[in-house]
Order: structure tokens, then sequence, then C-alpha cells
């Protein structure tokens, strides 16, 4: 569970900066208003934040199932 919570926090500050990024390039160009520049930059960091998750959540289990079939193996070999 701690390997979800580093991970996340890796990511945050990235995705953070990303979703300002398209808010500022967003917002300089005029193609939307404030009020709808920060709504589109709070769902792209709420989308991307949730993308982060889910891969490291999946990473997680992939490590886990690689580790317990290390352990099943090295318990066919033990015997």
């Amino acid at each position: 569970m701690s390997e979800l919570r580093d991970s996340a926090r890796r990511s945050i500050p990235a995705l953070a900066r990303f979703a300002l990024a398209v808010g500022l390039i967003l917002g300089a160009t005029g193609l939307v208003t404030a009020r709808w520049g920060m709504l589109l930059v709070g769902v792209v960091f709420v989308v991307l934040s949730l993308a982060a998750g889910f891969r490291a959540k999946a990473m997680a289990r992939r490590r886990a199932a690689e580790q317990s079939a290390a352990a099943a193996q090295q318990a066919a070999i033990t015997r």
C-alpha cells in the first residue's frame, strides 16, 4: 500500500504542472474564458490523477503476482 502512496506522491506534482500548463496555454491564447479554463484545468488534473492511481495500482498488482509466482516456484523447487 505504501508503494501506491509513494507513486501517487511522485506523479501528482507532475500532473499539477501539466494541468497548470494546459490552463495557461488555453487562457493565453484566448480559447476559453477564465472560468472555463479553471474548470478544464480541474478536469484534466482529476483525470490524470485517476490514471496515475490506476497505473500505480496495476503495477502493484503485477509486482505482487510476480512475487507470488516466484515464491510458488521456490516452494516447488525445495520440495
